[in-house]
């Protein structure tokens, strides 16, 4: 079986969120070529580009916010000791942000050796531009979407999942039904994608023939 993922499954597994576990078990399946995992390189580069982007965030929302704020309390006598108070908070926004990007590093370190990785061609640049107006998708989203549709159309028959934690995404009708041509079908929970592959593989191994 052929299960897609995205740029929500790298993060997922980057900043260990939710459902990081049954993203770190896809991985182990296609390590174990138990499942075909295949991602676009685009949500490789859109994934670092996210955490840089968040990190810049915190940095300004500590200068810019909280340092201001609590420095303001702190001439106020009931709060005069709140800057040491929440030190462990402005410490773990810095911190944070360095272990979540080291976590990426090896990531994708393990994704390129676990998964195929869909180049972005210039055939699938075309295709977004297209799925942007054709579809309604954010760019990004059409550029990860056109990846996967484009590959999927050169692959063999058989089940396909495209993995995704929000289907918002990708709620739109026509996206279900051009999936649904290559039998393949979008599960927006990492989780609930996780229960699917493992019945699947229940199901085959219950059908192999007895050994004489």
């Amino acid at each position: 079986m052929i299960a897609y993922a995205e740029t929500n499954f790298v993060l997922e597994l980057a900043r260990l969120q939710e459902q990081h576990q049954s993203c770190e078990e896809f991985l182990h399946l296609a390590k174990a070529a138990k499942i075909r995992s295949i991602l676009p390189s685009f949500s490789i580069i859109e994934a670092r580009t996210a955490l840089i982007r968040l990190a810049k965030q915190r940095v300004e929302f500590q200068n810019k916010q909280l340092i201001p704020h609590l420095h303001e309390l702190s001439r106020s006598k009931p709060y005069k000791e709140i800057s040491e108070k929440t030190e462990p908070l402005t410490k773990a926004l810095i911190e944070s942000s360095q272990e979540e990007w080291n976590a990426l590093e090896s990531v994708t370190s393990l994704l390129l050796t676990t998964s195929d990785v869909i180049p972005l061609t210039t055939h699938i640049v075309q295709a977004a531009i297209r799925n942007e107006q054709a579809l309604g998708l954010e760019p990004a989203d059409a550029a990860v979407y056109s990846s996967i549709i484009v590959n999927i159309r050169g692959r063999e028959s058989g089940p396909k999942r495209f993995v995704n934690k929000n289907s918002k995404d990708f709620a739109n009708p026509d996206i279900y039904d051009e999936l649904s041509q290559y039998d393949c079908v979008l599960i927006p929970s990492f989780d609930n994608a996780l229960k699917y592959v493992f019945k699947r593989l229940s199901e085959d191994i219950a059908t192999l023939p007895d050994e004489q």
